[in-house]
């Protein structure tokens, strides 16, 4: 009987206590959903970039619709990784940019060199999507002076 009028005595605060738990578990769930949906977009990123630049860029034309498609995505990567990640997938699009240039102006280079710097680009930029275990970056910008 001691037990039972333990038990019935104090039933609001054991239900409190079982609540706060639920409360906490449901928490742990939700964060553990929003860091798989974020590694599933970074890694749906990965793929898209990797079937846009399936080949290396042999004309002007193949160099703008690559640069066109990297500008196009560019938020994506900008707020899926963090500052100091993005700043590769920045330098991508300038060595994109760089290629479309000599193409444009008929400028010669080493095209395996350069098709080897391609794919570090994209192998580094994969690892990048593929090892981020952080949320989303908030982009900050900087205060007006006054």
């Amino acid at each position: 009987m001691c037990v039972l009028t333990f038990l019935q005595q104090n039933a609001e605060w054991m239900c409190a206590i079982a609540i706060t738990y639920f409360a906490w578990k449901q928490y742990a769930i939700t964060q553990l959903q929003i860091q798989q949906d974020l590694r599933m977009q970074r890694l749906e990123l990965a793929q898209q970039l990797d079937e846009a630049c399936k080949n290396f860029p042999l004309n002007k034309e193949e160099a703008n619709a690559l640069v066109e498609w990297c500008l196009s995505h560019s938020s994506k990567f900008m707020f899926l990784l963090n500052e100091k990640d993005a700043t590769c997938f920045t330098k991508f699009i300038d060595f994109l940019w760089d290629i479309r240039m000599k193409y444009t102006n008929n400028i010669s280079f080493n095209q395996i060199e350069t098709t080897k710097v391609f794919m570090n680009f994209l192998s580094t930029i994969d690892m990048l999507l593929g090892n981020a275990k952080y949320g989303l970056t908030e982009i900050k910008q900087d205060k007006p002076k006054k």
